[in-house]
């Protein structure tokens, strides 16, 4: 069976076939067995409603409040009850957690007294009756259900906001306070004859014991942080670099597995880099797992932001020489090695990715690699480029570059084809760098057009 899927209030609601059966089996346990079985049907069809109403209400409670501070949550029911859950767009502060936690709470409470409003406008004391029954009904299963939710038992939403009262520092303790209350309550309920609640408060006690002892930290599930790193990865993508960030630190402190770590510190760094915050992004980077291959391109970057140009030539040099053939890798390298003076590697890099470089940055890297010290790589660059032109200017730097690199043979074959392109050979011999090609014999050959 497939979730029943809609859409109240515009948040999106899936209904999974747990919540059906396990709402059936207490709407049957609830409804008695007096009556004909009709009657027993029709009550128990009521009880379900009831049941329905009562829960959307709580987790609109926990949505309208979401909402309020930017988030776009939805809902979800299930055979535990249900949940709420977004994508954060920010790190949500103590107060906003509290709000949000208790509006679900609020809004049974607030269910509660509107049936016991239209109770007393229906005059139900007076005639009793199916409506009576209903709204009393309605009335005593949100009170008690917002009441018993409220317990500092953890899952529950008073469990979650003793949780953030107490702060993230003092989850031990949380979980101590979750522990004992839900072993105490259970007692209650037990002597009171509501086995039922008492064995869901037994359950999140032994819940919370099994984190205790295992020193866990409150987690949210892995596909809710998985689905937070979606989004933090699409505001990168949009420029939202202040969102992105907060949304990657979030899951950074919530997650305990080392690779979504991993993953959020380099979804933190990138927006803190991006957003011209390079000390940030250290610091971001800084919280690395130590057993988690941390992205060279990254960290090169950030050193290179931050002026360290040396360590980034090193790691994309070693990246590089590990394999890594990325386009950009090679591009902040062809930078660093730049503004390291290193000429001539540059343009042997630029040439390696000659066909995935811009003309005007190949130039650039051509022209600081002749007037440099390197007219071979540059020579090699500048043909590459008159491949891809076929401009005379072009050919004319390869030819300086050959001819200032004593490579007269490649500068002779620059020439014939940088003349049959339409350059001047007159240029050439007014070029006083090049008076040794000049007074080379094949030279008049080489610039007579053919």
């Amino acid at each position: 069976m497939k979730a029943l899927r809609f859409s109240l209030f515009g948040f999106p609601v899936a209904i999974q076939p747990s919540f059906w059966i396990l709402a059936a089996l207490l709407s049957w346990a609830m409804a008695g067995s007096s009556g004909s079985g009709m009657a027993i049907f029709g009550r128990v069809l009521v009880l379900l409603a009831i049941l329905l109403v009562s829960l959307l209400a709580h987790e609109l409670g926990h949505a309208f409040a979401a909402r309020a501070f930017g988030e776009a949550p939805r809902i979800e029911l299930h055979a535990m009850g249900g949940k709420t859950v977004w994508s954060p767009t920010h790190e949500p502060s103590r107060t906003e957690r509290v709000i949000v936690t208790g509006a679900g709470p609020a809004a049974g409470f607030a269910l509660a007294a509107v049936a016991w409003v239209l109770g007393l406008a229906a005059g139900v004391a007076e005639e009793p009756g199916v409506l009576a029954g209903v709204l009393g009904l309605l009335f005593i299963l949100n009170v008690f259900w917002s009441t018993f939710n409220l317990l500092p038992v953890l899952p529950f939403d008073g469990g979650h906001i003793m949780a953030a009262l107490l702060g993230p520092q003092r989850q031990r303790l949380a979980l101590m306070i979750s522990v004992g209350v839900g072993v105490a309550a259970a007692v209650a309920c037990f002597f009171s004859k509501m086995q039922f609640a008492g064995i869901i408060l037994l359950w999140a006690a032994f819940t919370s014991l099994g984190s205790l002892r295992l020193g866990q930290r409150l987690e949210p599930p892995r596909e809710v942080l998985e689905e937070t790193l979606g989004h933090a990865r699409e505001a990168l993508e949009q420029g939202k670099y202040p969102e992105a960030h907060a949304v990657a630190r979030a899951v950074l402190e919530a997650s305990t597995a080392p690779e979504l770590k991993l993953k959020a510190v380099e979804l933190a760094a990138w927006s803190a880099l991006l957003g011209d915050e390079a000390a940030l992004a250290r610091q971001v980077l800084e919280r690395a797992p130590a057993d988690q291959p941390l992205d060279p391109y990254l960290r090169a970057a950030v050193s290179e932001a931050l002026g360290e140009d040396d360590d980034a030539a090193r790691a994309l040099a070693h990246a590089r020489r590990t394999g890594d053939q990325r386009l950009e890798v090679a591009a902040l390298y062809v930078k660093v090695l730049l503004k390291l003076g290193d000429v001539e590697r540059a343009a042997r890099v630029t040439t390696d990715i000659f066909e995935e470089t811009p003309t005007e940055d190949a130039r650039k890297v051509g022209e600081a690699a002749l007037g440099g010290g390197a007219p071979l790589a540059a020579a090699a660059l500048y043909d590459r480029l008159f491949e891809r032109t076929e401009a005379h200017a072009d050919a004319l730097q390869a030819v300086r570059g050959f001819a200032r690199a004593g490579q007269l043979d490649a500068a002779l074959r620059a020439v014939t084809a940088g003349v049959a392109a339409g350059l001047d050979p007159a240029t050439l011999r007014a070029d006083a760098s090049l008076q040794a090609l000049v007074a080379d014999a094949r030279f008049e050959q080489a610039a007579t057009p053919t």
